[in-house]
């Protein structure tokens, strides 16, 4: 992830006590198991092409989605701490426990806080697919932070996949170039031949509908 904080964004309420060093660390090795995809319906959306797809110079992979009431990919929900009710009531709960030198951890709100940002975030509405695996397929220096990141891969179709053991669970259905993408036209042609070769023959693949952009 870009931004090294979020998942301490709802830290004060999963525990009422701190961690040693040894936890630390012991916090970032559980980490490296947790793999997350971020999705989004603004395709079209400037703002997402200049943050996530390498100043719009990039392209969007347009996914088709079996079911919508599938257990795997979750929505993203935004809230905003101090005017969350909940939220001041779960930290109250753990200040008293603290005061009667009980330490307490919510390992559901440590499970699912990946599933939670700030508010300020909502204009994104993203959506999150969180494999969880032990073994990294290798790593990578993370460009945003620096840090030495795990990875998985997963394979892909441009059909439905009906093993679902290793395969990504949405089918591979188009693939949109970035307003700023260079020599749109020719690469084009390039990435449907790219797909073609690779067993992908049901992509589409279309320019952006940003014009405007530079």
């Amino acid at each position: 992830m870009n931004d090294r904080t979020e998942i301490n964004f709802l830290k004060d309420i999963q525990k009422n006590y701190e961690e040693t060093e040894d936890d630390d660390g012991l916090a970032v090795v559980l980490a490296n198991d947790i793999n997350i995809l971020s999705l989004t319906h603004k395709t079209g959306d400037l703002d997402m092409w200049r943050l996530y797809g390498d100043n719009a110079k990039g392209v969007c992979m347009i996914f088709h989605r079996n079911s919508q009431t599938d257990k795997e990919l979750k929505k993203i929900q935004y809230i905003e701490p101090g005017k969350l009710q909940a939220i001041e009531i779960v930290k109250e709960f753990l200040q008293d426990l603290k005061v009667g030198g009980i330490n307490f951890l919510f390992h559901p709100i440590l499970e699912f806080c990946h599933y939670f940002k700030h508010k300020d975030y909502e204009n994104e509405d993203e959506y999150r697919l969180i494999v969880m695996s032990g073994k990294p397929d290798g790593w990578f220096i993370n460009r945003d932070n620096g840090l030495i990141t795990p990875y998985v891969e997963m394979k892909l179709t441009d059909i439905d996949p009906q093993n679902t053991d290793n395969y990504f669970p949405y089918a591979l259905k188009a693939i949109r170039l970035g307003p700023a993408f260079r020599d749109a036209d020719i690469n084009a042609v390039q990435i449907l031949q790219m797909c073609s070769d690779a067993g992908f023959l049901n992509v589409d693949v279309w320019h952006s509908e940003i014009k405007s952009y530079r």
